[in-house]
């Protein structure tokens, strides 16, 4: 039943929903990757260091990627997506530089510098990259659907 004179509702079209799905399901994946290998390798770390031990801070960002994965599970938000992004670029950054770059102690820090590529760390390398490089193709799905809303808008002018 119409109402003589309203403007009937449309649902906002999503021509890549699926795609944007897939994304969002890899994104998420690449950070429990990262929340897993983080919290396996802890213990091991946890004698490097002195006030604050490198095992300290795998679990400070394996708890950043859960609550990362956990938000961009629930939703699909920007800001969801922002926050998946920047802790898997940050992640991504610190496995590069400490793996060519040998960080001396800074106040609290430990030292890190680790020149190999183990099995874990090209998992994590990997988990990283693939949520790193999600978020901007998520972003310009977005930008599509909303060109395509805008170009669909068929409906009468609002006052």
């Amino acid at each position: 039943m119409t109402v003589e004179g309203a403007v009937p509702q449309r649902s906002q079209p999503v021509r890549h929903r699926g795609v944007a799905h897939v994304l969002r399901v890899l994104a998420v994946l690449g950070l429990a990757v990262d929340v897993y290998v983080h919290l396996k390798l802890a213990p091991v770390f946890d004698q490097l260091g002195t006030q604050i031990t490198q095992g300290a801070l795998f679990r400070v960002e394996a708890a950043l990627a859960a609550a990362a994965a956990l938000y961009l599970a629930l939703r699909d938000s920007r800001r969801a997506w922002l926050l998946a992004g920047l802790i898997a670029i940050a992640g991504l950054v610190a496995i590069l530089v400490t793996r060519w770059v040998a960080l001396p102690a800074l106040g609290p820090l430990p030292a890190m510098y680790d020149p190999t590529w183990s099995t874990d760390k090209v998992l994590v390398t990997v988990g990283m990259l693939v949520t790193a490089l999600a978020w901007p193709v998520r972003e310009a799905l977005r930008s599509d659907d909303a060109g395509a809303r805008t170009a669909d808008d068929t409906g009468p002018p609002h006052p």
